[in-house]
């Protein structure tokens, strides 16, 4: 059993929506600008970032390049507001993390790059008025780079994209490949910072938000198998992890105890 991710949903839904487009593309992310369907594609490693929308009212299906973003290889896209409107942008490039915020222009402008060296995947969430970014690096060294800043507004200010290094976690090496992901406990009111394959002798290992003392270790799970897969599944009102490899799906919740 394979778990889809809201991208590859969307693919699967949209298939032949976007085909003009997406043939032979390095890289795709859905995402929705001005309450439109749309889709990021980069065809090369040199190439720009183009944006395409559907307009949902479009009788004959008709796809528009919305906007071109002029990057590096994209590795990841994620729109911080999620708001469905994709105003800033996130972009995780090779050696970098970059903000880009759509202009009365009519395009995207850069407002903010965070260099890092072999940067491999990124989450960002919002909690207690203040946005947080965490970045997987490979070297210099493997580590987590914690940013945060005052919380998301939409402002003209060039400066309101402003994120500052906060915490740097140093992993070990290990054999397969790490997912992070930052979670919500709704009933608690915590943040979480899980990551997969933290060591060789921690499959899951999470991080709780704790004020001014930033992430503090909170777990460290050794007897779970290696997994390959690492997400976040909302089940009612509740918020449980998913680890998966070729053996099965392994779900991780939280424990509330009154005291």
């Amino acid at each position: 059993m394979n778990l889809l991710q809201p991208d590859e949903k969307f693919a699967n839904a949209h298939n032949d929506r976007f085909s003009t487009v997406k043939s032979n593309a390095l890289f795709l992310s859905p995402l929705r600008l001005h309450f439109q369907d749309c889709l990021a594609v980069q065809r090369n490693q040199l190439s720009a970032l183009e944006i395409y929308c559907a307009a949902n009212d479009s009788i004959d299906g008709t796809i528009v390049r919305q906007a071109t973003i002029p990057t590096g290889q994209v590795k990841q896209l994620i729109d911080p507001t999620a708001d469905s409107n994709a105003y800033v942008l996130a972009l995780l490039v090779a050696n970098s993390v970059e903000f880009w915020q759509w202009t009365s222009g009519g395009n995207y402008m850069l407002q903010q790059r965070l260099s890092l060296m072999q940067a491999e995947q990124m989450a960002l969430a919002t909690h207690e008025n203040r946005s947080f970014l965490a970045v997987l690096t490979a070297a210099p060294a493997v580590a987590i780079y914690i940013y945060r800043r005052v919380a998301f507004k939409f402002i003209k200010d060039s400066n309101a994209l402003d994120y500052q290094l906060a915490q740097i976690f140093d992993l070990e090496e290990s054999g397969p490949p790490r997912q992070l992901l930052l979670m919500h406990l709704q009933k608690s009111k915590d943040l979480l910072l899980c990551l997969s394959n933290a060591s060789p002798t921690q499959t899951l290992r999470i991080y709780q938000h704790q004020g001014v003392a930033g992430f503090q270790q909170l777990l460290g799970e050794s007897t779970l198998p290696a997994a390959n897969s690492l997400q976040r599944l909302e089940l009612a009102d509740k918020q449980i992890l998913a680890l998966s490899n070729s053996e099965g799906i392994y779900l991780v919740g939280p424990q509330f105890i009154r005291l």
